[in-house]
């Protein structure tokens, strides 16, 4: 098993990463700061952090599709799939698989969104978070209940009170954060409308590209990244109380190739796309008891599974053509984790053509994979699978 420690290293104050943010420093208590080096990186298989595979169909409606799932929640079994943009509708699942409810109010009017960006499910229901500026409540049903419009706009939120949020804006210059204050994490308040900056952004401007899951909380603490930064902060009671870096070292992608005040944007695209081997963090931010996952760029998607309970680490590919389970199933990518799993939903078409790929496939992988393949239905049905950990 290829493990790797990290450096565990107490912190008072972390200022480096807040030269131009004095507010968010002065949040900063005691910080607990964990170092990655990948330079010790030497990427793990299959079955070096799973031990087995298991899947359920998801039974649609007739008539009823999902593009591509980009956020999954397991709540009290329930499973909660969104496609923000083929579909744009939200649909859950019993623990069976069987089809409950779906939310599809995708529109310009009340009541309705537009771009959903984000989601989450509480013992009330759902919220859906729209790019519009607002957010929309539903209730344990599906049912429409109400529509609260926000002063800023936002792209990812996680609730961590009745009425508080943290939540993730590109918005710069509002003036109610501030006069000439670009703020990243901002926490709002629905009835009192208080806003205070978390963590304002720093000086360098680098391309906004759509993060998948950039914000997350789990328990009492929720981690926040951006794309191509190398730092992921943990907030616990307003305070910044975790830091988390990842140092790619020699094979880090140059951060000032990213600056938008000195390139255009389709020669940073151009330079990403064909710098395969440079590392760059891509947040794919994941919270258990056992484990924080996050992902990053290096000839294609990568994970990192960090063990919080021995400060280990492991890394592993997306979709290599070596990373393939007894079972025939490849690592896909990350939807959810939980103490025992990971889990994500994909259209069973991606499965096979994922299959088709690998390199490793045994007389036994073969017939496993078959016995697995002959419940799919490649009419595009969704399949979960979960990835059980060792």
């Amino acid at each position: 098993m290829n493990m790797n420690r990290s450096v565990l290293i107490p912190f008072v104050v972390f200022l480096t990463l807040f030269a131009s943010c004095s507010k968010s420093s002065e949040r900063i208590q005691n910080s607990k700061l964990v170092k990655i080096d990948f330079e010790l990186s030497h990427p793990s298989d299959f079955e070096s952090v799973f031990d087995s595979v298991s899947w359920t169909s998801l039974q649609l409606p007739s008539n009823t599709f999902i593009g591509a799932v980009d956020k999954v929640i397991i709540h009290k079994s329930d499973i909660y799939a969104f496609d923000y943009v083929h579909s744009q509708s939200l649909y859950v699942f019993d623990s069976s698989g069987s089809f409950k409810f779906s939310i599809n109010d995708a529109g310009p009017g009340p009541g309705e969104y537009q771009r959903p960006v984000d989601f989450l499910v509480t013992e009330f229901g759902v919220e859906i978070l729209d790019a519009t500026d607002k957010i929309l409540k539903y209730d344990q049903r599906g049912i429409f209940k109400e529509e609260v419009r926000l002063p800023f706009n936002c792209d990812k939120f996680v609730k961590i009170s009745n009425e508080e949020y943290l939540m993730y804006t590109k918005q710069s210059g509002n003036s109610s954060f501030g006069e000439n204050v670009a703020c990243d994490l901002v926490l709002y308040n629905l009835t009192t409308k208080e806003n205070i900056c978390i963590l304002e952004r720093s000086n360098v401007e680098i391309p906004f590209i759509q993060e998948s899951n950039n914000l997350t909380n789990y328990k009492s603490r929720t981690w926040f990244s951006k794309m191509f930064s190398d730092s992921i902060f943990g907030i616990t009671e307003r305070i910044i109380s975790d830091t988390l870096i990842l140092e790619f070292g020699n094979r880090a992608f140059p951060s000032e190739l990213l600056d938008i005040n000195k390139y255009k944007i389709e020669d940073i695209m151009t330079v990403l796309n064909t710098n395969f081997d440079k590392m760059y963090h891509r947040p794919s931010l994941f919270e258990s008891d056992k484990f924080f996952i996050t992902g990053f760029n290096l000839s294609g998607q990568n994970y990192l599974f960090y063990n919080k309970i021995n400060e280990s680490w492991q890394t592993l590919a997306v979709d290599n053509k070596s990373n393939i389970s007894s079972e025939g199933v490849p690592f896909l990518f990350i939807h959810y984790l939980d103490h025992n799993s990971i889990t994500t939903v994909v259209d069973s078409n991606i499965i096979l053509d994922a299959y088709q790929r690998q390199k490793r496939k045994t007389p036994e992988i073969q017939s496993n994979f078959m016995n697995f393949a002959k419940d799919l239905d490649i009419n595009s049905a969704p399949v979960l699978i979960r990835y059980w950990f060792k």
